[in-house]
């Protein structure tokens, strides 16, 4: 049984992956572009394996997880050519939301109050 290079497929058109599981996956993404400030976790990127484009979200601050969306030729244009991304990652909060009704969430105590999630969830 021949073994698929990428697990670009099985994802869908919308995904959500731990980021301590990205070995078929994200592992295989060239970076196309970054959307830059204030959007600093959000970027478009190709599969090297299968040439899939995608809009790539990281969560690292809480849940650790890697959102993905399949992206259109148009989408992909727009992104390169005019600046203009889709605004399915946009907010912060809607990574949060997404990742946990994926299954991700992570749980941990701030003994000394020196958390990120407040300022992280505060600009608009």
């Amino acid at each position: 049984m021949m073994k698929v290079a990428c697990g670009c497929a099985a994802v869908g058109a919308i995904g959500a992956i731990d980021m301590g599981d990205t070995a078929e996956t994200v592992d295989h993404f060239d970076r196309i572009r970054e959307r830059g400030e204030p959007y600093w976790w959000l970027y478009a990127a190709r599969c090297k394996v299968c040439n899939t484009h995608w809009l790539v979200a990281q969560e690292e601050r809480q849940n650790d997880v890697i959102l993905i969306r399949r992206l259109t030729a148009d989408e992909l244009a727009q992104i390169t050519v005019s600046g203009n991304w889709p605004t399915d990652f946009d907010l912060y909060e809607t990574l949060l939301r997404l990742g946990r009704e994926a299954g991700h969430t992570v749980r941990w105590a701030d003994p000394i109050n020196d958390s990120s999630l407040g300022w992280t969830m505060a600009w608009k």
